[in-house]
């Protein structure tokens, strides 16, 4: 009798899986299309074109649509196999993988993929630009005019949130509010956006660890305008190695159900039923303090972004320091605060506090970029020597922090100042360690040679040892120019060891800056800590 009620019970579990599982099929089915669109014209007078996709629940009438912008270079590679599947680049994507939970909702999905004069993908710029802002607008157009009675909102994630507020100051007519899940704060911290009139909910992860998306920016960008902020915390561990990642705390993995009632409270007007936790902390302990310096006889204070570990310490210090712009493309972005989040993250997990000081002119920091450069390579470095002097000084009087052990990091215009920090011999800093380090001066013809001249003029004063790291393929210091600053350093007495990398992506001097590069230096430079005492 046991065994046939035992088996009597197994059967039903068996169909009662098998029909939510079909339940979940059926609730789960969407009708797909990819609709081309006809936008603007360029300059030349040819037509631009582009196409997104319409994914919507299999219902007859639709909550809403919210009509998603896609985040990096906004490819997405739609197309349509001969059999009508339709495929695209975006299985990953965070408002892809809520899907299911629309369509439960009756909300349909809108993806824009990029214009026919931007096949390669778009940039942060054109994200701003008028004739972007134009594609965007003519997208909610032909939805407006699909589904005239149903709300549309806009949703985006990581650079995508900068199309979506641009776009939000010109659309109030047709949307009905803005979602920016994991948005690029970076950049939208920089701009005016009080000129939005539609409702904006910002939701974000607060141990989010993709460098361009800071959660105290977040928070800042929502108070300063008045956008909902709903914090996440937990989730599954990251898959993805680049903390950008969609499958990462940045792209809310495990989250996913949390996410889609959260934007579901938010179309409904209702009040975020998701809770964070009460013991959630910000990534590594994120935190900015300002850091007093003076300068020409007036004291300014240098916007410093602090990571360190949990405890009270004392920790050991790496004072990391950013590059130079050369050009006015990375001039227009002088004022994003710098992160290094997932460099700075190897140093947390050994120990170490990070402090991540923006120079003066850059980010929030007072005072003028550093315009020595007319006279020499080595004054130039010698002058944002002080901003990290300033910083150590600072940071050397927080309880956290062991003053008597000290390592300096740089990359690029950052190594240079490293470098030139090192020849004060503060008897505190134990080493330093180069990344793709210098000054590339195209108004001096043999700005290379001045480059190593102030290399070995440092090495002459400097007590401590040096790791230097260049790549084969540094557009702005060639394996020659390395070379050449090398020898002149050691020729003057410098402690260095250079370590000469085979080529990275298309450019390795962004070596430092990719996360992926992080597996290329990390034992090098564990190596050389361990040497030096740490």
């Amino acid at each position: 009798m046991r065994k046939g009620v035992a088996k009597l019970a197994g059967w039903i579990t068996v169909f009662t899986f098998i029909f939510i599982f079909c339940s979940c099929i059926e609730c789960a089915l969407a009708r797909q299309e990819i609709v081309s669109l006809s936008t603007r014209y360029d300059a030349n007078g040819r037509g631009i074109t582009l196409t997104y996709l319409i994914d919507t629940p299999d219902v007859k009438e639709m909550r809403c649509i919210l009509f998603v912008i896609p985040g990096g270079n906004g490819l997405m590679k739609l197309s349509k196999k001969s059999d009508g599947t339709i495929t695209h680049a975006l299985r990953a994507n965070t408002f892809m993988r809520l899907a299911p939970f629309f369509r439960e909702r009756s909300i349909g999905l809108a993806f824009i993929d990029v214009p026919s004069d931007h096949a390669d993908g778009i940039n942060t710029n054109f994200r701003k630009d008028k004739a972007h802002l134009t594609d965007l607008e003519g997208v909610v157009k032909d939805l407006k005019n699909r589904y005239p009675s149903t709300k549309i909102y806009m949703g985006s994630s990581g650079s995508g949130g900068i199309s979506a507020l641009f776009s939000a100051k010109g659309a109030a007519a047709n949307i009905s509010g803005v979602i920016l899940a994991g948005a690029d704060y970076n950049q939208l911290h920089a701009y005016d956006h009080s000129g939005i009139k539609i409702p904006v909910i910002a939701l974000h992860h607060m141990e989010d660890g993709c460098d361009s998306s800071p959660f105290l920016e977040a928070k800042e960008v929502a108070e300063k305008y008045s956008f909902g902020l709903v914090p996440f915390s937990g989730g599954k561990p990251d898959t993805d190695k680049d903390p950008c990642g969609s499958l990462t705390k940045h792209g809310f993995v495990g989250l996913e159900g949390q996410l889609a009632q959260a934007i579901d409270d938010f179309m409904e007007g209702r009040k975020a039923s998701v809770q964070t936790a009460q013991d959630a902390k910000v990534f590594l302990n994120e935190h900015v303090v300002f850091v007093p310096m003076q300068n020409d006889s007036q004291e300014i204070k240098l916007q410093t972004t602090v990571f360190q570990p949990d405890g009270a310490g004392p920790f050991p210090l790496i004072v990391l320091s950013h590059g130079v712009p050369f050009d006015k493309a990375e001039a227009a972005e002088v004022k994003y605060r710098q992160r290094f989040s997932a460099q700075a993250q190897e140093f947390v997990n050994r120990g170490f506090v990070v402090a991540i000081p923006m120079r003066r002119g850059y980010g929030l920091s007072g005072g003028r970029m550093n315009n020595s450069v007319g006279s020499t390579i080595h004054t130039f470095g010698l002058e944002d020597a002080k901003d990290i002097k300033a910083t150590v000084d600072f940071m050397s009087r927080q309880p956290a922090v062991d003053p008597k052990r000290i390592v300096l990091v740089g990359q690029s215009g950052g190594g240079l100042a490293s470098l030139a920090y090192g020849s004060l011999a503060d008897p505190n800093v134990k080493g330093i360690i180069n990344f793709a380090g210098g000054l590339k001066v195209t108004s001096r013809t043999r700005w290379d040679i001045e480059m190593a001249d102030a290399f070995g003029n440092f090495a002459r004063t400097t007590k401590v040892p040096s790791l230097w790291f260049y790549t084969e393929n540094d557009s702005y210091f060639p394996p020659d120019v390395a070379r050449r600053a090398y020898e002149a350093y050691q020729k003057n007495g410098g402690q260095a060891k250079l370590i000469p990398l085979a080529a990275f992506r298309k450019d390795g001097h962004l070596l430092f800056h990719s996360a992926e590069g992080n597996q290329i230096w990390r034992e090098e430079v564990l190596k050389f800590l361990a040497q030096i005492g740490f």
